[in-house]
């Protein structure tokens, strides 16, 4: 992540720009970084997408949290320990990014420096030759205006960019320490254990061949009530979880199988 968001660093300060144009690549900035923070690629994407995914079904925000946790545990192969270990490594990321922000404004910096040797000669030329005062006088206050506009804009920008950046850092710090917090009593998420398989029928003992024959008869009609009145599983939209063996749905729309109880998804094949 930080060789991306150097690299868009780099871009935004490679050129000096007016100070209209400087607002829109900060937004551009903030939109890039924002992306790569909530992609499926890093673990804080995955963990926020999993919370928004549950909102709707589980109102609770801490039960929320521990499912989107044990979801992720189950999908990621990742103990909560090394999950929280991921979330720290993105702050550092961050933490890297602001740190290579000042080389990045090299051009910027030299840029002041030329401007500021360059009033520095005007004004010894100014002392020399009086004759060009006039002129001398005019660019040395244009160089000034331009000096002090640029200051600005540099000014500007670092606040603008070292609060997105603080801003960022502190949602994912809100983020992993209400994971920390409300899944502290949560053991590791559990290796999904297969469905239990049922049991197979127990077929009525023979009857002797001296039994009622009217007997037999309301046994038979007995046995039928019972299986005529199990509720028969459409098996096209139905069937049990692979992983903890509870109901596993098929979505038509995302043509997907998702279970309700511990999220796991696979795609219909």
């Amino acid at each position: 992540m930080s060789k991306n968001l150097s690299q868009i660093l780099a871009d935004l300060f490679a050129k000096p720009t007016e100070g209209n144009e400087l607002s829109p690549h900060i937004q551009h900035l903030g939109i890039e970084i924002r992306k790569v923070v909530h992609s499926e690629d890093t673990m804080f994407g995955r963990f926020s997408g999993l919370l928004e995914s549950f909102r709707t079904i589980i109102p609770d925000e801490k039960q929320r949290y521990q499912a989107a946790l044990q979801a992720l545990s189950t999908t990621s192969k990742l103990s909560r320990q090394e999950i929280l270990k991921a979330m720290g490594g993105q702050l550092e990321e961050l933490k890297i990014v602001e740190t290579g922000l000042m080389p990045a404004q090299s051009a910027w910096r030299d840029e002041l420096t030329t401007m500021d040797a360059r009033s520095q000669g005007l004004q010894g030329e100014i002392a020399n030759l009086r004759a060009r005062m006039a002129q001398l006088e005019g660019e040395e206050r244009t160089v000034q205006a331009a000096m002090a506009a640029r200051q600005k804009d540099l000014e500007g920008a670092e606040k603008t960019i070292k609060q997105l950046l603080a801003d960022i850092g502190a949602e994912i710090s809100a983020l992993k320490k209400k994971l920390e917090e409300w899944t502290a009593d949560t053991p590791a998420a559990e290796q999904a254990q297969p469905a239990a398989q049922p049991s197979p029928k127990k077929e009525p003992p023979r009857e002797s061949q001296q039994s009622d024959v009217s007997g037999k008869k309301k046994d038979v009609e007995h046995t039928s009530e019972i299986e005529a009145s199990s509720p028969q599983q459409d098996t096209k939209f139905q069937r049990k979880c692979p992983m903890c063996g509870g109901p596993f749905h098929l979505l038509e729309l995302e043509n997907i199988w998702q279970c309700y109880t511990c999220a796991y998804e696979e795609p219909n094949k």
